[in-house]
């Protein structure tokens, strides 16, 4: 059922990659991408 409440918002580098992701109450989790843009870390609350 579609309720018209956002319940994640995402974020993308320039390349197109997952760079974070929030859900409706505001935490987020973040993905630490090193120079070559593979993920090495992955911080969330």
């Amino acid at each position: 059922m579609l309720t018209g409440v956002t319940t994640w918002s995402f974020a993308y580098d320039g390349e197109g990659r997952l760079i974070s992701a929030t859900d409706r109450n505001g935490r987020g989790t973040t993905i630490v991408r090193d120079v070559d843009g593979v993920a090495t870390t992955i911080v969330s609350p």
